[in-house]
């Protein structure tokens, strides 16, 4: 149980610093800290790294029986939400890599905190289970 809650507050302390890296690079000057390019990468690896870990936790629940169908199906809904939202932004970011624009900026900007927000939620609906 110990290590579950380890997971969760893991999780917690992520998508917490995923939010403030993303406030970071949105509203500061990339001379004065990282790049938005560097910071944006960052976000996204690790969006995909907590969702891909949740996802795996989620496996190994239902290979022990210890998570209902329809538990499963719930989280795997919303995961999918944020898995949309992550390509989005992901998309957008390779996109402004290739020809950068302020107006592509926005974009991504916008795209990561909808794809932050969709990974709150799936965080919140899975941790719990997790951490059972």
């Amino acid at each position: 149980m110990r290590r579950n809650f380890d997971f969760l507050a893991l999780v917690v302390l992520l998508i917490t610093g995923m939010i403030v890296l993303g406030v970071n690079a949105c509203a500061s000057n990339p001379a004065e800290k990282e790049t938005f390019e560097g910071t944006t990468y960052k976000v996204l690896t690790t969006a995909a790294i907590t969702y891909e870990t949740s996802m795996s936790a989620l496996s190994d629940l239902k290979k022990s029986g210890s998570l209902k169908q329809s538990t499963e199906k719930k989280a795997r809904e919303i995961g999918v939400k944020f898995w949309g939202a992550y390509h989005t932004a992901a998309d957008l970011f390779a996109s402004y890599l290739k020809v950068g624009s302020a107006e592509k900026k926005q974009r991504i900007e916008a795209a990561i905190v909808e794809m932050l927000a969709a990974l709150s939620t799936f965080t919140k609906y899975v941790a719990p289970l997790i951490a059972d």
